[in-house]
């Protein structure tokens, strides 16, 4: 389980200190306030102080923040939680990964195939199979409308719509896309491997000869082979993971956009896998397997790409700057 980061340091605000070194005991203000000067008190005509001249006031940009902390005081631009950063190293894994995923899919399964059902495989494609072939071929295409529709929607909503249009930047709309398009690629290049080295066959496939014609495409040695374990599991827990960990990480919405987004995410990928099952495609445990390999590498990359705001300060750094106030000194900074 990956933990999550600690509470965004942006809401811990300025803290301004005063301390009068001589007479003056300036008031320490509280969390977000500004730090004022203690007015001096007026000086009696014709006193040596009057002669000598009265400390000179402070200036008001020597009480203002660092300057780094000021960089963006004139953007507009909405900010999210946390930014995203996509570097060169992730170029080349996501080459990789893709690399590995083409090969994987024009490589036949391995010679020695694994059939039948693991533990409670079998009771459960009992329970849930439907019970006629073409009611298979139609929740098939509904496993397929399902994984269409989680795998484009962290492109096309999230990115293009949400980040790009709605919150107006295309900066981050851009690295979200290819921080998707690196999970994509590597829980599919993971689950392309396992396809071709378990060559697992289709709960279907014990029905090629019989109620399906071994001429048919879905008994081609390519396909009937390849059930373990569920692709269009894999990549609906996938999008599911990549949802929840940009709403929630970035705040694209806000509370409930962010939450329902993720809840929904979750709930299309999990009706997928069932579909998967029921249409005789996969097994329960290659759904499983499917869903928890999509789930741990939709969260785990973009959690992994998070960098913190540039309008925070750095965790960890104090920053302090020494000015007069009144007839002392006083130390504002950031902590």
């Amino acid at each position: 389980m990956v933990e999550p980061r600690a509470k965004s340091t942006s809401r811990a605000g300025w803290v301004a200190l005063a301390v009068a070194c001589a007479l003056v005991l300036t008031e320490t203000s509280a969390r977000g306030q500004t730090l004022l000067p203690e007015p001096s008190p007026a000086t009696p005509a014709g006193s040596s102080e009057a002669s000598t001249g009265a400390p000179p006031a402070p200036s008001v940009a020597a009480l203002q923040p660092p300057a780094r902390a000021l960089d963006h005081a004139d953007d507009t631009r909405w900010h999210p939680k946390r930014e995203l950063h996509f570097g060169t190293a992730d170029f080349v894994v996501t080459g990789i990964a893709t690399g590995v995923v083409f090969g994987a899919a024009v490589t036949s399964p391995h010679s020695r195939h694994w059939r039948g059902g693991i533990g409670f495989d079998e009771d459960v494609r009992d329970a849930l199979r439907a019970g006629s072939l073409r009611g298979r071929y139609w929740l098939r295409d509904l496993s397929d409308v399902g994984v269409s529709l989680a795998s484009t929607w962290p492109f096309l909503v999230d990115a293009l719509v949400t980040a790009w249009w709605h919150r107006g930047r295309a900066d981050l709309a851009r690295e979200m896309a290819l921080v998707s398009a690196e999970a994509f690629a590597l829980a599919a290049a993971i689950q392309g491997v396992a396809n071709v080295a378990a060559s697992r066959e289709r709960p279907f496939g014990r029905l090629c000869g019989t109620e399906i014609p071994n001429e048919s495409v879905d008994c081609d040695p390519g396909v009937r082979y390849r059930s373990f374990f569920s692709g269009h599991a894999t990549l609906a827990f996938t999008s599911a993971g990549l949802l929840c960990a940009n709403h929630l990480g970035l705040g694209l919405l806000g509370s409930p956009g962010d939450i329902l987004t993720c809840t929904g995410g979750f709930t299309v990928a999990a009706m997928t896998g069932l579909f998967r099952v029921m249409s005789d495609m996969h097994y329960a445990s290659d759904a499983g397997i499917g869903a928890l390999v999509g789930t741990t590498v939709g969260l785990a990359v973009p959690l992994l790409h998070f960098r913190r705001s540039s309008t925070e300060p750095s965790a960890g750094t104090i920053e302090w700057r020494l000015a007069p106030v009144g007839r002392g000194i006083g130390i504002a900074g950031t902590f």
